[in-house]
């Protein structure tokens, strides 16, 4: 089907016939034939000619040499795309004056020269091949240039072929699944989350417990190196006694493997605060979000857990839950720190250059990543100017997913319903984080139990725990004042207000009273006006 939906879309090639310049120009094994031209035709006779004079005057050296020993082969070598002849150590003597030495074997018991005579034979050839390879290009451009309608049209269908089976390998290498795609609108319409991934793996951290990685393609500088290196002969490269026994698989250890996050944003919900404990997975939890929506738009599928992986128990996997992602029209983050000496930027005012940024090209479906937002700076103006960016970002793109330390955006759940609440799991009796995602709750930071778990000195821990306590103790006492303070405020207020309020109605009285006066007055001028009349 897939070859059928291809050719659907290309229109039918005409094959050339048998007295068209293509078949004319082309040999049977696919190079350009000696017909195509007169000057490759007279090029490729000068070559051979040249080759053949000087094949025959070295192989006559190769055996002279042999037959005194001066040699350990009558085979001719190719050393720097030149032919040349390989001699022993010290016997540079037997050659003519003014051979040039082109190279050495590994041993450095043959050497290889080039004579005297050779020179400018090895020249001429090369002058020749490259004369010929020119020749051969203008063909191939004329040629191109015939059909060049027809061939950039198979062209593209083969890069499109070639990517999707490229998608269809790397699906089946990391066992993934086709996600759900839904645009941001129908996700607010019908209610259905934006993100939602269960088991998902980080694809990068996947690859090290996989069994075999994915070929990659080589480096130009490696292409390069391939075409010009000729090998020295067999005979001299060093044979190993035995063969090295395979270096130990160190990422096949089950430990390594990446642990499943279970990444399903509630539907409605805008912006994501995750907290927990340093070294928990917060940012790795991001990486992971970014990196699977950009699979997704590429057309990847995703790495996610099987719900039942095999064991002695059971025989096959069951497969895992079906990932829905909305499409979002870009990935906006800012992870890491961005601290540089040479653009005079601090941690904090790299992540706010950054984040001004993000604000600046954020549209309403996007998708917005931010770590250990408003830190490096003051915790209170910190956390006022993240909760000011999140308040920002919550009404003009799609879903916003941001790590933080700062009590104060855990609460933010309890005033704006766009916001929720995700924390890493840490457990208290090994002291260690489990990387599980608890949606609904805020979590603690835990930074004196990571740094016990990391061999913190541990009277630096006592003494920053009593602090801690009394700090603690300190702020509730503070919390408590403020509580009170505030009360009393309140209740002053509502005597105040209650007193307005009575002053009000005793004015409104007054004013009343005083309005049916003047109504008295006016009727009793009308009524002595009359009465004067009469």
């Amino acid at each position: 089907m897939l070859l059928r939906h291809f050719s659907a879309h290309c229109a039918p090639l005409s094959l050339p016939t048998p007295h068209t310049p293509l078949t004319l120009c082309a040999s049977q094994l696919g190079s350009v034939a000696d017909e195509a031209s007169e000057a490759l035709a007279k090029v490729r006779g000068q070559r051979r000619d040249v080759n053949a004079r000087l094949r025959s005057a070295m192989e006559e050296l190769a055996r002279t040499l042999h037959d005194k020993g001066a040699s350990d082969s009558r085979n001719l070598s190719i050393m720097r795309n030149r032919l040349c002849v390989g001699l022993k150590a010290g016997r540079k003597g037997e050659l003519p004056k003014g051979s040039v030495k082109l190279g050495a074997s590994q041993t450095g018991a043959t050497q290889y020269y080039e004579p005297t005579f050779a020179i400018p034979l090895n020249n001429e050839a090369a002058l020749l091949a490259e004369r010929e390879e020119e020749e051969e290009r203008r063909v191939l451009v004329l040629l191109s240039q015939m059909r060049v309608a027809e061939i950039q049209q198979l062209q593209e269908a083969v890069v499109e072929l070639d990517v999707v089976a490229a998608r269809a390998g790397h699906a089946r290498w990391l066992s993934g699944v086709r996600p759900d795609l839904v645009t941001t609108l129908m996700a607010g319409h019908d209610e259905r989350p934006l993100l939602s991934v269960p088991g998902a793996l980080h694809p990068v951290l996947l690859e090290r417990v996989l069994g075999h990685s994915l070929p990659q393609p080589p480096a130009a500088d490696e292409k390069l190196f391939e075409r010009n290196y000729a090998a020295a002969p067999a005979w001299e490269l060093p044979r190993p006694s035995s063969p090295s026994p395979p270096a130990p698989d160190s990422a096949s250890r089950p430990g390594l493997a990446p642990r499943p996050l279970d990444l399903r944003v509630p539907a409605g919900k805008r912006v994501v605060a995750i907290t927990g404990p340093n070294t928990g997975g917060k940012t790795v939890t991001l990486k992971t979000v970014g990196l699977l929506v950009l699979m997704a738009k590429a057309g990847l599928f995703l790495p996610m857990e099987s719900s039942n992986p095999p064991g002695p128990s059971c025989s096959a996997q069951i497969p895992p839950a079906k990932p829905c992602i909305a499409w979002f029209g870009s990935v906006l983050a800012d992870i890491g720190d961005t601290q540089s000496l040479q653009q005079n930027l601090s941690t904090f005012s790299g992540h706010v250059k950054r984040i001004q940024q993000v604000l600046a090209t954020a549209r309403p479906d996007s998708l917005v990543l931010l770590d250990e937002v408003g830190s490096g700076t003051d915790p209170v103006e910190g956390a006022a100017l993240a909760r000011a960016i999140l308040d920002h970002l919550a009404s003009r793109v799609a879903l916003t997913l941001a790590t933080t330390h700062h009590a104060e955006l855990k609460h933010a759940v309890d005033e704006d319903s766009k916001f929720t609440n995700v924390s890493m799991e840490f457990d208290v009796a090994s002291l260690e984080p489990t990387y599980r995602l608890m949606w609904g709750t805020a979590g603690a930071s835990n930074a004196l139990d990571i740094a016990q778990t990391l061999g913190f000195d541990s009277a630096v821990l006592v003494e920053a725990r009593e602090v801690a306590r009394s700090t603690l103790a300190s702020q509730g006492e503070r919390s408590a004042r403020m509580a009170a303070t505030a009360a009393s405020l309140m209740e002053q207020l509502e005597d105040a207000t209650a007193e307005l309020n009575e002053t009000r109605a005793r004015r409104q009285a007054g004013e009343a009273a005083a309005q049916q006066l003047q109504e008295e007055l006016r009727e009793l001028a009308a009524a002595e006006a009359k009465l004067k009349v009469w």
